[in-house]
């Protein structure tokens, strides 16, 4: 060989090196799958004189590959995402076939698949399959202009960097769940903090309430007992009126706030969601007096009973129907719907009210929060922290203008066997 030709050959094997020193490097410390396919595209046509290099990712559940990377971006640039099924092209085939396929002359192959709307065509093909924990989980797919343009230092440098790629997204995956792993914990530090405080509040308020509930009765007593008094004078007997109004008012409150501090656990037998709901309906009669609001129930009869405490789940079903009421001001809509979920049961209760305004619909389930002129903000709290104690979860949206709607999933548990259910 002469020398001018072993020194090309020589810069070649360098450029090859310099690339896959160059991915190990910056792929391994990327925190992001698209970051590394975007770092391993650009690496390889900023040293390599490929006409374009890309990255496919390999969607399974889709029978597809999907171009995620791309250096200079084509295809990428359109929207929505080039996309090739799984069973056509040189990269399918090298995804079935587990190696890397090497095209020399694509006018010759028929397994060449030109991306619709190129105005440039290319010769030549190779593509290696990215492996991770011993799935293919992606494509390097580089391409040029002229036929046989790849030999055996290029399949070399394409299966070594993908052989760094699938390492550094195993890495990213197990960052990932590290990640994860962080945040759960970080979450279940700041609920014991706020279980323990909430404990040390609920007992002094607990206290507090009980000394208040005591004299305030005796207030509302005499406030009750003035305006029975024949020939009141209309000053006394509004001023006695304020006086009941406000003690009732404030009843309330003590009420809900006893309902949220004090303690128990749920006394859990299997149970007829549907017959709780019905019961909830008709213990909310009356928040719905003077208001023309038609309640629809749509209730799934094959539900299977749940393991639950029936007593607490009406009184979560009665502070979100009350909830809906109250938000229509004279005419509207409240639908009740139970339905069975993929692992438990769904109860929705949607309104055609008001709604809620978005910097207002974080803030729901916070205690003493409301929006409501003589609201206690303790009614959604205590329903969460029901449906919470159940194994459960209530999710809220709303539309401002158009209306609310509260999805309370519970699960099934052990009573989804057969057998008597309490309603």
């Amino acid at each position: 060989m002469r020398r001018g030709a072993v020194e090309v050959q020589d810069e070649r094997v360098l450029a090859r090196l310099q690339v896959i020193n160059e991915v190990s490097q910056v792929a391994l410390g990327l925190p992001s799958r698209e970051g590394i396919y975007r770092a391993v595209a650009e690496s390889i046509v900023r040293h390599f004189s490929y006409f374009e290099a890309s990255v496919f990712e390999v969607r399974p559940a889709e029978a597809e590959v999907v171009l995620v990377a791309q250096a200079p971006p084509r295809e990428l640039a359109r929207a929505p995402a080039y996309r090739q099924p799984l069973e056509a092209g040189v990269i399918g085939f090298a995804v079935r076939e587990r190696r890397t396929m090497i095209v020399a002359d694509a006018s010759k192959d028929a397994r060449y698949v030109q991306p619709p709307g190129r105005e440039v065509h290319c010769a030549s093909e190779l593509c290696t399959p990215v492996v991770k924990d011993g799935t293919i989980v992606a494509v390097i797919d580089v391409e040029c202009r002229e036929p046989d343009s790849f030999g055996e230092s290029d399949r070399l440098a394409l299966e070594a960097i993908a052989n760094v790629m699938g390492l550094a997204l195993h890495a990213t995956g197990t960052h990932e769940a590290l990640e994860r792993q962080l945040a759960q914990l970080r979450q279940a530090q700041c609920q014991l903090i706020l279980s323990e405080r909430l404990a040390d509040v609920g007992r002094l308020t607990s206290r507090v309430a009980h000394e208040i509930r005591n004299p305030l009765s005796t207030i509302g007593g005499f406030g009750r007992r003035i305006l029975r008094v024949r020939e009141l004078p209309p000053q006394a007997a509004r001023y006695a009126t304020i006086i009941v109004e406000e003690t009732e008012r404030l009843e309330r409150l003590l009420g809900g706030i006893m309902d949220f501090v004090k303690p128990g656990e749920p006394q859990k037998v299997a149970t007829d969601v549907n017959l709780v709901i019905q019961r909830a309906v008709l213990q909310c009669e009356a928040a719905r007096e003077g208001k023309r609001i038609r309640v629809t129930e749509k209730l799934d009869p094959s539900l299977p009973a749940i393991l639950a405490d029936a007593s607490q789940l009406e009184q979560a079903f009665a502070n979100l129907l009350r909830n809906a009421f109250e938000a229509i001001a004279k005419v509207g809509e409240v639908t009740v719907a139970s339905e069975r979920g993929r692992d438990g049961v769904i109860v929705t209760i949607s309104d055609t009210g008001r709604g809620i305004e978005p910097e207002q619909l974080a803030r729901v389930f916070d205690p003493f929060f409301t929006t409501k002129a003589g609201g206690t903000g303790i009614g959604l709290t205590v329903a969460a922290k029901i449906v919470d104690d159940h194994g459960g979860r209530i999710l809220i949206g709303s539309e401002p203008g158009k209306g609310t709607h509260a999805r309370v999933r519970l699960p099934l548990g052990p009573a989804s066997q057969p057998g008597e259910a309490a309603g």
